[in-house]
């Protein structure tokens, strides 16, 4: 669960015996994988994210970021042009290489059950079933609530801000070709 395999080229169906590298300990597992200006970022549900060198990933070890809080979620995570948004245990959090940013300050009482809200909490027992999609500088959550459905917070690059919107959406994705939401 700590092994990163790769394949070479354009081969994904071959990944030779050499075409692995062991990111961390197997009791702190990856859970997102992300190629970020650059670079391959990959997250541990323990030890935060890892850069690893895009030109020979199994010939140099990988290297520790500042970043120490995960992405907790296989499908919670995104990149958009300025960074790598994701569920962290604490919250919603923006990655860029360095140390991340907590970005749900303005809405921890949501994923931290700090105060009172109209809004649902996010259920913490359901924190790694968070998806995350991205689409005209909105970075979408789907979260589950502690009323058993799914929530939605949207965040918008630009303007630094949340929004609610309250639709139960079990998949988030982006259809390139067309820009459309689905």
């Amino acid at each position: 669960p700590s092994t990163l395999y790769f394949s070479t080229g354009n081969a994904p169906q071959y990944v030779g015996q050499a075409n692995n590298v062991i990111i961390s300990t197997p009791d702190d597992y990856i859970t997102a994988v992300a190629p970020y200006k650059g670079n391959i970022f990959v997250s541990c549900i323990k030890s935060g994210w890892w850069m690893l060198p895009p030109e020979n990933p199994a010939g140099q070890p990988p290297y520790p970021t500042a970043c120490k809080h995960g992405c907790i979620a296989p499908f919670g995570y995104v990149a958009t042009e300025e960074m790598i948004a994701y569920q962290a245990a604490d919250g919603l959090r923006a990655f860029a290489g360095g140390a991340s940013e907590y970005m749900s300050l303005p809405i921890e009482f949501i994923f931290q059950g700090v105060g009172s809200t109209p809004i649902v909490e996010a259920d913490q027992t359901k924190l790694s079933q968070t998806v995350a999609a991205y689409w005209n500088s909105m970075v979408v959550f789907s979260y589950i609530g502690t009323d058993g459905n799914r929530h939605r917070i949207i965040y918008h690059t630009q303007y630094k801000r949340f929004r609610n919107d309250d639709v139960d959406a079990q998949c988030l994705m982006l259809e390139a070709d067309t820009n459309q939401w689905l």
